[in-house]
């Protein structure tokens, strides 16, 4: 790799950090990340734009290398790209931060609505469905059921009405400002996608529940893109996907676990969110009794 990045950049590595994320090295006071990506080269330049017009907000994310043959390098039959750091601090983000990036308008970037995402993930998800023991069937079958609720929330919104942003393929707890900052984690959807994810991982880890003070970070006309994301189980979905190579199911059974008392906080937000808001009837969430 050190070879490879000469031959490319022009720059000399000494050595070389590999970590289980990315590949990072210093160079002139610099530090730099080396991460695997799927993306194409002309999608890179357009990250690269993003990067620079989040600088205008004072977002700095880490800025993608251009090389003698473009952003992306390929090694070893694997795509690359070279970044510098602007922010590589060792410590986990804060809500302060994902608000930051919540309210940064778009430019002109393409928005897809995210119930068709979650359509094809739940398409992605049964495929798995007759390959596993009936425990974790069951368990399945109730989340896409709750998947399919968010893509029929996310499905009857009016597009034109609701706030974009610039968002997270995920956000967590603990994530560090490193990968906060990172570029290839940017995702365009609804401006409340990065907090209900934050607000989830709260409660999944540490049992805290924060959702419905976020409400108040939010216009109330964005509510409804807030309760369709906490809605999404992303946390199941995450967990077993690892679950397919880790082969240990802990963390899902210890997701399962909370999944009542996840219940009566959907039910008991739903229903304040009624009283200002329009949202469509779910019916299983008003015959929700809690304990």
């Amino acid at each position: 790799m050190k070879e490879k990045i000469y031959e490319e950049f022009n720059i000399k590595v000494k050595y070389l950090l590999y970590r289980k994320e990315n590949i990072s090295f210093f160079h002139d006071d610099q530090n730099y990340l080396i991460c695997e990506t799927d993306k194409e080269n002309n999608d890179l330049i357009k990250l690269n734009e993003i990067v620079l017009y989040l600088e205008n907000y004072g977002l700095y994310f880490h800025k993608l290398i251009e090389g003698k043959n473009g952003i992306l390098f390929t090694y070893e039959n694997k795509k690359y790209v070279l970044m510098q750091t602007r922010m590589c601090y060792n410590r986990s983000i804060t809500i302060a931060e994902i608000i930051n990036l919540s309210r940064v308008p778009l430019k002109n970037e393409i928005f897809i609505n995210p119930g068709i995402k979650l359509a094809t993930k739940i398409d992605f998800i049964e495929q798995f469905l007759a390959n596993y023991t009936k425990n974790i069937t069951i368990d399945l079958a109730y989340y896409i059921g709750l998947c399919e609720n968010a893509v029929t929330l996310y499905n009857l919104l009016e597009e034109k009405y609701f706030n974009k942003s610039f968002n997270h393929k995920r956000v967590y707890k603990d994530m560090k400002i490193i990968e906060f900052y990172n570029p290839l984690n940017i995702v365009v959807d609804y401006q409340t996608r990065d907090i209900a994810e934050y607000a989830k991982s709260l409660y999944f880890t540490e049992n805290r529940n924060i959702f419905f003070e976020c409400l108040n970070l939010f216009d109330q006309k964005e509510w409804i893109t807030y309760f369709a994301r906490l809605l999404y189980p992303s946390y199941y979905f995450d967990a077993f996907e690892t679950s397919l190579t880790s082969k240990n199911d802990q963390e899902i059974k210890k997701i399962s676990s909370k999944a009542n008392s996840y219940e009566i906080i959907l039910k008991n937000l739903y229903s304040e969110l009624k009283k200002y808001i329009n949202i469509p009837n779910i019916e299983w969430l008003n015959n929700i009794d809690n304990f």
